[in-house]
């Protein structure tokens, strides 16, 4: 054999067996960044379940909290109502005459037919989405 193809032999045999060692370690890398990503799943599993069940309790007390409040509303809307509601109604009753929320009806001038009801709705439509007749722009 020459001396040029004993260096090629080397040369091929260490690099093959460098390339198989690194093959090894890329596998082994792999495999503990996987088992890392296990451990981390389980712990964000039961990081969940801890937010779940300190979440729980908190918030029945917040509605406890808000019961509460509303219940209280109640009592002091009743309270208020059983202490001034004799003498609120006749200040209004002295103040403002009857007359004044009754309104004049007009008298109908022309037959309704059955589609007025819809045009109505389609006129109000309009005015909801333009005003003055021109469209709303932002």
């Amino acid at each position: 054999m020459e001396p040029t193809q004993i260096l090629l032999a080397v040369v091929v045999t260490i690099l093959t067996g460098l390339l198989v060692f690194v093959g090894v370690q890329v596998f082994l890398i792999l495999r503990e960044t996987q088992k890392t990503l296990q451990k981390l799943n389980k712990i964000l599993d039961d990081a969940g379940i801890v937010t779940d069940t300190v979440v729980k309790p908190i918030i029945g007390v917040a509605n406890f909290v808000e019961g509460m409040k509303g219940i209280k509303g109640i009592f002091d809307l009743l309270h208020d109502k059983a202490s001034s509601g004799h003498r609120l109604e006749k200040k209004i009753e002295e103040e403002i005459p009857y007359e004044a929320f009754v309104e004049e009806e007009e008298p109908r001038t022309h037959i309704e037919s059955p589609h007025t009801h819809i045009s109505e709705m389609q006129e109000r439509g309009r005015r909801f989405f333009h005003r003055g007749g021109k469209m709303l722009t932002s």
